[in-house]
């Protein structure tokens, strides 16, 4: 376990989140002539469970303000239903991690906005066409926080400051299908070198989706 700071937001409201927590949590340390790479994720389309409504705002309204600061070098942004399949989110992160391993950015910025879960202690983002009607598809159908900063563990990136922002939920958007869930404690979580986690929830809880 790496010497890093872990923040954790409790019960802040979305709306809250976009206009001040993340882009404090986002620019902390970095100055207006500090280059970043973003990749921001934002879901509101979903298959197979309830879709939500401001999460494409969210993820566009902070690459957006990271932009207009002149704070970034790149910004990969993904909110099309057809960009946030569970196929399409590994390859772009697998994308993403190529692009700054190579680039070399003044450091890395990732944002998800979208359904989230935490279950048996690990969290989960929910990608658009995740379909867990049993619990043992969940490592199958989304996608673990774990396997992401696993991605940020490259040697190349060892020395880039990295924060990685969850606006998701903890709570499962799949009860109600067949099987049930109970909350644990979010387990040990192995963060890169130089990596900074931020939750807008803790566990088993929203984070607040306004309608519009």
């Amino acid at each position: 376990m790496t010497d890093v700071t872990v923040d954790i937001l409790t019960r802040r409201p979305r709306k809250d989140l976009r206009a001040q927590g993340v882009h404090t949590a986002a620019t902390a340390n970095v100055t207006p002539s500090t280059s970043l790479a973003i990749f921001a994720v934002g879901i509101n389309e979903y298959t197979h469970v309830e879709s939500l409504h401001n999460c494409v705002a969210d993820a566009s309204a902070f690459a957006q303000k990271m932009k207009d600061e002149g704070l970034v070098e790149e910004i990969s942004l993904f909110t099309d239903y057809s960009d946030t399949t569970l196929e399409r989110l590994d390859f772009h992160l697998e994308d993403f991690i190529k692009k700054v391993t190579i680039s070399q950015p003044r450091g890395i910025v990732m944002f998800y906005a979208c359904h989230g879960m935490q279950y048996q202690g690990q969290l989960y983002i929910v990608p658009s066409d995740a379909n867990c009607g049993h619990a043992k598809l969940i490592k199958r159908q989304c996608v673990e926080l774990q396997d992401i900063l696993k991605d940020l563990q490259q040697p190349e990136l060892q020395n880039l400051p990295k924060i990685v922002i969850l606006d998701v939920c903890r709570n499962s958007p799949f009860l109600g299908v067949g099987w049930r869930i109970t909350a644990h404690s979010l387990q040990e979580v192995h963060l890169p070198v130089n990596c900074k986690l931020v939750f807008s929830s803790t566990a088993g809880e929203y984070a607040e989706d306004g309608r519009g």
